[in-house]
């Protein structure tokens, strides 16, 4: 019952139509230039299409799944469930005018005036304002809507340091200043959190306790700060281990996250057997996932495969890097093909990482043929970073 997505869903059908006749029309008139133009525009549009419904998809299911534990809790204001009503059925501004930001504050200014009675209004206040934090992610951040997210999270932050509150957004706050590229500020709330944590008092679960040290590892190793980053995945490997162990399908694609960062940690410090040992650990743990579940782990497979061609590579154990490149560069290609949107800029990494290995190599043929792959994919896609990097390594060689 979306609206967006029927919409959405809608056009794409259109468009799978329009490219499919401009396609014809091309083989039978390959020189003309207005067929290629056209073709050119619909064909983007149809990525943007896909995207926007893989997006959307996504934010109904993760609205629905925080819906669905709060309504088994008992804890929705009537203005988050009137917001609920309007999301399932994609209305998003409507959820926004619903959650209004200026009338929740003055709620919540009124709630804090009253006595302590009134903590439990404080918490639903809160409660609000999350929700119209993960509706504004969930239509895409611009930087405005990044501005306004960051300013309600403050908000939250100074009410949890001032009463007895749920301490876990702050973790989703540092989350989100990390993804801002404000490391410092992260740290800042990650810090609280923890020092709130420490606290015997609070009753703190151990997902909640490992989703914090991870993020301290990811931080701690984009400032080059490599002893606190190992300490920091060592304790949410071993929280996550305990987890697993207990609850495999809900908490192993955790773990090989943790063995996965840890890879990465020790490949970015030349420690290259262990970096090693914890890639193949992810591996074996994602092999498994990708069997029962391939649509959903196996993206996270041609990570490992890809990540342990980078270390082979990187250690001039080049067949074993060509194996898992390759590995890699198969499922790509499977899912690309299902979603070029989406997994189009991963495949040209394959690409990419081939032509180096192969250049490596003195494979000099097989080399050309991967980067011009790369090159012709990625340059469907300048915004996205990693193709960038590759349009401007390669332009030079393939410019048209």
């Amino acid at each position: 019952g979306n609206g967006s997505l029927t919409q959405y869903k809608k056009e794409l059908k259109e468009l799978t139509e329009k490219c499919e006749d401009l396609r014809r029309k091309r083989r039978e008139n390959p020189e003309d230039n207005e067929l290629y133009s056209q073709f050119y525009k619909a064909s983007s549009r149809k990525a943007e299409l896909e995207k926007s419904i893989r997006e959307t998809e996504k934010s109904i299911l993760e609205m629905t799944r925080v819906m669905t534990e709060n309504t088994d809790r008992g804890n929705l204001s009537p203005r988050q469930a009137a917001a609920y009503r309007a999301l399932e059925q994609g209305d998003y501004s409507l959820a926004l005018e619903i959650l209004d930001f200026d009338e929740i504050m003055s709620d919540l200014s009124h709630n804090e005036d009253m006595t302590e009675g009134y903590i439990e209004r404080i918490q639903i206040n809160i409660n609000e304002l999350l929700q119209r934090i993960e509706v504004l992610k969930a239509d895409g951040i611009d930087k405005d809507e990044a501005t306004e997210i960051k300013s309600i999270y403050q908000t939250i932050y100074e009410r949890i340091n001032k009463f007895n509150l749920d301490k876990s957004p702050l973790c989703d706050y540092a989350s989100f200043l990390y993804d801002q590229n404000d490391y410092k500020s992260a740290l800042t709330v990650a810090t609280k959190l923890q020092y709130y944590y420490s606290d015997p008092e609070c009753v703190v679960e151990e997902y909640d306790k490992a989703k914090l040290f991870n993020l301290f590892g990811i931080i701690y190793n984009k400032q080059n700060n490599f002893k606190e980053a190992e300490e920091s995945h060592l304790a949410a490997l071993e929280i996550r281990k305990r987890l697993a162990a207990k609850n495999p399908s809900a908490y192993e694609p955790n773990l090989a996250m943790s063995y996965n960062n840890l890879g990465n940690l020790y490949g970015d410090t030349n420690r290259y057997k262990e970096a090693e040992e914890c890639h193949l650990e992810a591996l074996e743990i994602r092999k498994r996932l990708a069997a029962k579940n391939p649509s959903a782990y196996e993206p996270n497979l041609a990570m490992s495969y890809n990540n342990l061609g980078n270390l082979y590579g990187d250690t001039n154990r080049y067949k074993e890097a060509e194996e898992n490149y390759l590995a890699a560069l198969e499922i790509r290609k499977r899912l690309a093909a299902k979603n070029p949107a989406a997994y189009e800029p991963d495949l040209a990494t394959s690409y990419n990482n081939l032509g180096i290995l192969y250049g490596d190599t003195n494979r000099y043929k097989e080399a050309e043929e991967n980067y011009k792959a790369a090159y012709d994919i990625a340059k469907k896609y300048p915004n996205n970073t990693n193709c960038q990097q590759i349009c401007e390594t390669l332009k030079d060689m393939f410019e048209d």
